[in-house]
């Protein structure tokens, strides 16, 4: 005589047996409606452990680039400055030559003065230019304008500070151009230059300092800060500290303060003056040239380097895909024999459920 089960044992079992069939379709149909094999760490210990270091990679390599646009955009913005600012220096070495022509008088020279202002103005605009409401060219004071004025003087009001950005894990970019980079130039040692009249002109580099407030908590605090300066003389002499030779003279610390002397000559009149600031003026057409090949430079680092990073991420979504993706082919012939299983398991559990003991005496 066979062994009959109990019927306990017999519900246990067929209750068993279902769930675990439903948990497998329950299991597959996630799969097709999220797209996705791993769903909870449980499905795959190991694969989700690297699904999750392949998606902060992804995260990292996304912020990585939004680093890039931001200080391409600033790069940018400094670029088109200094184009324009190329520009009025070189309109402003045209008028100094065109207003030392011996055809010219004093009252052409006041009115090419005119223009000389409008460039000024045109410069101190320019160094205070802004990119998203942030002063580009104030170091890490980018809510403070880089100038302001105070009289006839120009007052850098930035740190000179650069802006470093993380571009990937091993690199940082310096977004930013200070001031004393782009609106300022200075001179190793003193130089002479001889004048077409025969006098000359000396010029002569220091350091200005100069008095700039901070807050240093909650108290307003001035803080000394020095500044090249370079002070032109127009002298009889070609010694440029012979006692009684000087004729005139003009300072300047920055570019503004520059075309300001420019301008001063022409209104009184300073033929030697205006002839003498050619000199700083080619060497800040040179200065810009300079500070525009860095920018350049940097520029074109960003680009391969967010190229790069372009081709990193598409490499890491592929491998993340091979990982975390459900094969939906696969996926759905398995959502078929378990669909045929769990009916299966249906009728042989219905046909052993309504097995009465009758059944066995049979």
């Amino acid at each position: 005589m066979g062994v009959r089960m109990s019927q306990f044992l017999t519900n246990d079992r067929v209750t068993y047996s279902l769930q675990s069939n439903f948990g497998k379709l329950f299991n597959t149909q996630e799969q097709i409606a999220s797209g996705l094999r791993i769903n909870r760490p449980s499905d795959d210990t190991v694969a989700e452990s690297k699904v999750l270091d392949y998606k902060l990679t992804i995260n990292d390599n996304g912020q990585f680039q939004r680093n890039m646009t931001d200080a391409k955009g600033f790069l940018d913005a400094s670029e088109t400055a200094m184009n324009t600012l190329t520009d009025n220096l070189q309109r402003l070495d045209e008028l100094i030559v065109d207003g030392t022509n011996g055809s010219r008088g004093p009252s052409d020279r006041i009115d090419i003065g005119q223009e000389v202002s409008t460039i000024r103005q045109g410069i101190y605009q320019l160094a205070n230019t802004k990119y998203e409401l942030r002063n580009i060219f104030s170091g890490q004071k980018v809510n403070q304008q880089a100038f302001s004025t105070s009289g006839s003087a120009y007052i850098f009001n930035g740190d000179g500070k650069p802006i470093n950005v993380d571009i990937n894990y091993t690199a940082r970019i310096t977004e930013n151009i200070t001031a004393s980079t782009a609106f300022m130039i200075s001179m190793p040692t003193t130089q002479t230059i001889r004048l077409d009249n025969g006098t000359f002109a000396h010029y002569i580099p220091s350091k200005k300092t100069i008095g700039q407030s901070v807050m240093v908590g909650s108290v307003p605090t001035i803080q000394n800060y020095q500044v090249p300066q370079i002070t032109i003389t127009v002298s009889t002499s070609s010694n440029p500290t012979a006692a009684g030779s000087v004729i005139s003279s003009s300072s300047f610390t920055n570019y503004m303060e520059m075309v300001e002397g420019v301008e001063n000559a022409f209104n009184s009149n300073n033929v030697d003056m205006m002839q003498a600031y050619l000199k700083p003026i080619q060497l800040a057409l040179d200065n810009t040239a300079t500070v525009r090949a860095t920018i350049g430079a940097r520029a074109n680092y960003i680009d391969r380097t967010n190229n790069a990073l372009d081709d990193t991420t598409m490499q890491t979504q592929e491998v993340l895909s091979n990982y975390q993706d459900a094969d939906i082919a696969k996926v759905v012939s398995d959502l078929s024999k378990s669909e045929l299983a769990m009916q299966a398991l249906r009728q042989s559990s219905f046909q052993i459920m309504s097995e009465s003991l009758l059944n066995y005496l049979k």
